[in-house]
């Protein structure tokens, strides 16, 4: 039907009509409760900005579903595991997943009618023609339903 999602594989996942999928760490939300308990990097993350200095604040980003359906998406800069899913939860997410963090890989722009696409956060690092070009780098797309566009 077109609709978007976040669960958790092998409990929330019944089966069905499936466009895409991808796949990453545990929800970071879950339950609109918060699961990040310890910054444990290799549950919440690497952060190469972080090594050494005993602070793991990078830029983060996450995606997340609230109880009406509609998306949450989160990105920022100095941002810890734990500070990232308080501000999923404020922000009405039922369930949520990390995505990219590290300055160079969490980005997040807007095509549509205006020419170059946009920024989501205009202290971002990268620039909306990233994607225009072949990437080493996964990505998420999510597209509008069109007006006109009629459910089975």
């Amino acid at each position: 039907d077109g609709s978007f999602d976040v669960v958790k594989w092998g409990r929330d996942f019944v089966g069905g009509d499936i466009q895409s999928v991808r796949q990453n760490m545990e929800l970071i939300v879950d339950g609109g409760v918060s699961q990040v308990e310890s910054e444990d990097q290799s549950k919440w993350g690497w952060a190469w900005q972080g090594v050494g200095s005993g602070k793991n604040l990078v830029w983060r980003s996450a995606i997340g579903i609230r109880a009406d359906g509609s998306m949450v998406y989160v990105i920022g800069d100095a941002m810890s595991a734990k500070s990232l899913g308080d501000v999923l939860v404020r922000a009405g997410a039922r369930r949520a997943i990390l995505l990219d963090m590290n300055s160079a890989y969490a980005n997040g722009f807007l095509y549509g009618p205006y020419k170059g696409g946009r920024k989501i956060d205009p202290a971002s690092t990268r620039s909306p023609e990233r994607f225009w070009i072949p990437s080493e780098r996964d990505f998420i797309a999510v597209y509008a339903k069109s007006p006109a566009a009629k459910a089975d």
